[in-house]
């Protein structure tokens, strides 16, 4: 073979000899559409935590992120779909912080402590994940919802139960676990209505580690923190 023939033959795609700097592998993301696609879900899950889904404008969000309707329909397909990825999104990054407190140091008294301030944490202040928790149970449609708590919830509550059967040293049916979810996330409701309900319970944005000691003593007494207990 000439020399003008080994180099058509490298040349030509696939052969060997040549490498594609630019291959990504099927279906693999950009980075660049990576950091799109995260950028609409910060400023797409403000919008609808603070003005709701009717209230939302899906061009709005598009001239915030300064990308064309077509770029957004592109990485969400339209605007319920960008709802309930935002919804995801907000849900899982609070059941990180929650599950990484039930996993993290001490003792597993310690661990539930942790466990409630990290939930009070993740829906306090100005929060995403308290205002589309809310707003969600004010809709009509509560699929997505339905959906976080079978696939994102659950698996946090079993996590949990385990939590309370190495704490307590006795079998801890489900409702144990959700009831103490239920009473941390009702506490946080309240206080976030006002009035005189909001001054009873200003502790949960002042002291959420207070606030957490006395919601796991009112349910588990025997989980009670001791003076000069973290």
């Amino acid at each position: 073979m000439t020399n003008k023939a080994k180099q058509n033959s490298l040349n030509r795609p696939g052969a060997s000899g040549t490498r594609n700097t630019n291959s990504r592998g099927p279906g693999r993301p950009k980075a660049s559409e990576t950091s799109t696609r995260d950028m609409l879900l910060g400023i797409a899950s403000a919008e609808f935590a603070n003005l709701g889904y009717e209230g939302t404008s899906i061009r709005h969000i598009a001239q915030l992120a300064e990308i064309s309707l077509p770029t957004l329909y592109f990485h969400f397909g339209d605007k319920r779909a960008l709802y309930e990825e935002c919804c995801r999104e907000v849900f899982a990054e609070s059941q990180i912080a929650t599950d990484s407190a039930l996993r993290g140091p001490g003792t597993a008294s310690e661990r539930i402590h942790a466990f409630v301030v990290a939930l009070i944490t993740s829906m306090t202040g100005e929060s995403r994940l308290y205002r589309l928790f809310i707003r969600e149970l004010l809709q009509s449609d509560q699929s997505i919802l339905a959906e976080l708590l079978e696939t994102q919830t659950m698996p946090s509550f079993e996590l949990l139960r385990h939590t309370l059967e190495e704490a307590l040293q006795r079998p801890v049916p489900i409702f144990e676990p959700i009831m103490l979810y239920s009473l941390t996330t009702g506490m946080v409701q309240f206080e976030q209505f006002g009035g005189a309900i909001a001054d009873a319970l200003q502790d949960l944005n002042d002291n959420p580690r207070r606030t957490a000691s006395v919601i796991v003593a009112r349910l588990f007494p025997e989980l009670a923190l001791r003076p000069g207990d973290s």
